[in-house]
């Protein structure tokens, strides 16, 4: 992975604060997508993110992108 590809994950400062984060940031993501009135297809429609990939950050397994978090926020 090149420097850029790794600036753009958060990286916490362990693996458990990490960890934490990416299900705080997979809650968020699910709750506003669902305040919204929004399924993940309908979520990735409108922002240009997978399907997949709004499915693996809402439960955390995957750090978000900061690209796709700011897409996701438009």
């Amino acid at each position: 992975m090149s420097t850029e590809e790794s600036e753009d994950y958060f990286i916490g400062s362990t693996h458990e604060d990490e960890l934490k984060s990416r299900k705080i940031i997979g809650h968020q993501i699910k709750m506003h997508r669902k305040r919204l009135g929004l399924t993940q297809h309908g979520l990735a429609s409108l922002s240009r993110v997978s399907r997949v990939n709004i499915s693996r950050y809402e439960i955390g397994s995957t750090p978000a992108r900061i690209s796709h978090i700011k897409r996701l926020a438009e």
